[in-house]
């Protein structure tokens, strides 16, 4: 994805939910990697173009940001394993299908434990990835 393209990954975040990019980072000699970071609803999301490997990544706020992948979330909310591979398409689906009940896991009163258990789906995905680490 070009650079100058990328507003189309996550527009529907800002034209149906009020989102505004508070932050992005371009290293055009870098394969081209970007990320624009988009707030509302009281979270934060982080899209990532990476050697050309489109990542969402959500998380609290900017103070003390821990970013957590979307595939996470969506296996938190579906109970269903997470998917290897990245698909942009659906990643922006289930965000825009369970947008309030991502804003309600991260919200003050949720977010602990939300924590805790995104940690924990993502430390159980590491050791199937690699095993005997």
């Amino acid at each position: 994805m070009k650079y100058e393209d990328r507003e189309q990954l996550y527009k529907y975040l800002i034209n149906d939910y009020g989102f505004k990019v508070i932050e992005e980072g371009y290293s055009p000699k870098i394969f081209g990697n970007f990320y624009d970071i988009l707030a509302g609803k009281d979270i934060l999301f982080k899209y990532v173009n990476d050697r050309s490997i489109i990542s969402i990544e959500v998380s609290k706020d900017m103070a003390e940001p821990e970013w957590y992948y979307i595939s996470l979330v969506k296996t938190l909310l579906y109970k269903e394993a997470t998917v290897d591979s990245v698909d942009i398409e659906k990643e922006n689906s289930f965000i825009k299908n369970e947008i309030d009940k991502i804003a309600e896991l991260f919200n003050d009163a949720n977010y602990p434990t939300t924590q805790k258990s995104l940690i924990k789906i993502r430390d159980q995905d590491f050791k199937k990835s690699f095993p005997g680490w």
